[in-house]
């Protein structure tokens, strides 16, 4: 079956356009009204009582026991990941964990680099360690800047 929007192939009975979410409910009722298919067709299968969107807003579903709140969108949906919230204690212990010298920076780079599947915590590692790069930077920069000036004042 193919989509009237773009034009993309669809499986036989599917609801919405594997390409575009464009709903395809009016082609089925022509056919019989057939179950629509769970398949995405390139390998993702979305939750039980996930809703593509639609062809404004590109890939991905509205989530309903995804770990979010029924009607959040999250894009680019997979379901072998872990998309539930951190809570104030968590973001708390994990401040403490990475603040462990040596060890708590190579777990934060492990988990920055997709050591784990909770995708929250994955973005919040990448944005510690973004932080990180940018003191040691400033670091270097002022024992450079402290370097010079020890020079020019010495002489």
């Amino acid at each position: 079956m193919r989509c009237s929007r773009c034009g993309a192939d669809n499986s036989q009975g599917a609801r919405y356009c594997i390409k575009c979410g464009e709903e395809l409910a009016s082609r089925n009722n022509l056919m019989g009204g057939q179950n629509p298919s769970n398949s995405m067709g390139n390998g993702k299968i979305p939750p039980q009582n996930a809703v593509p969107r639609s062809a404004n807003f590109g890939n991905g579903f509205y989530a309903g026991n995804a770990g979010a709140s029924i009607g959040q969108v999250i894009p680019d949906y997979n379901p072998s990941l872990d998309y539930r919230p951190l809570g104030m204690w968590t973001y708390f212990g994990y401040d403490i964990l990475f603040a462990i010298p040596l060890v708590g920076q190579i777990i934060l780079i492990i988990f920055a680099c997709g050591g784990t599947k909770n995708v929250n915590l994955r973005n919040y590692a990448r944005s510690k360690f973004c932080l990180l790069i940018v003191f040691f930077a400033i670091f270097l920069l002022l024992m450079a800047l402290g370097g010079g000036l020890a020079a020019y004042f010495s002489i």
